[in-house]
């Protein structure tokens, strides 16, 4: 990854080590560190409900995103994501800003509930050293996203 890794802020419970070769769209769109998350959940079921959570494959008991994660002012003053229908919208959505990390959703639970891959997880701890997440700097990509917001 070509993001700066110092300890992450939030750290799930990964019980398998990361494979080696996190390919993907893993790493930030430019070097340096990771401004926002983008999650492609094309095809998966997503339903756009507005309480969302962000689960580790691993772990389905501790999110690494959901609303007791965004704090202060943003959490009072936005939705929790921004959402769209095509990857190449959500890259010029502001609130990820310049250097967002792309990850596919593994799964989706009850149309709500986006499951990453452990791989993905690892990236997105890796990528939230500086806590964009507890800003909701998250956008997600989906059928029902309507225009980029």
């Amino acid at each position: 990854m070509n993001c700066i890794v110092p300890k992450p802020v939030v750290t799930p419970k990964i019980t398998s080590a990361p494979p080696a070769g996190l390919e993907y769209l893993r790493k930030p769109v430019k070097k340096g560190p990771c401004t926002g998350l983008i999650v492609d959940a094309q095809g998966k079921g997503f339903a756009g409900n507005p309480l969302i959570r962000i689960f580790s494959e691993d772990n389905l008991e501790d999110p690494l995103y959901s609303v007791l994660l965004i704090q202060g002012r943003d959490k009072e003053m936005c939705d929790m994501y921004g959402h769209c229908t095509s990857l190449n919208d959500a890259k010029r959505i502001k609130r990820v800003t310049t250097n967002p990390i792309i990850l596919p959703a593994g799964k989706v639970r009850k149309g709500v509930d986006i499951i990453l891959s452990t791989e993905d997880a690892y990236a997105l701890t890796v990528a939230n050293f500086n806590n964009f997440l507890s800003r909701a700097r998250v956008i997600i990509v989906y059928e029902g996203g309507g225009n980029a917001r």
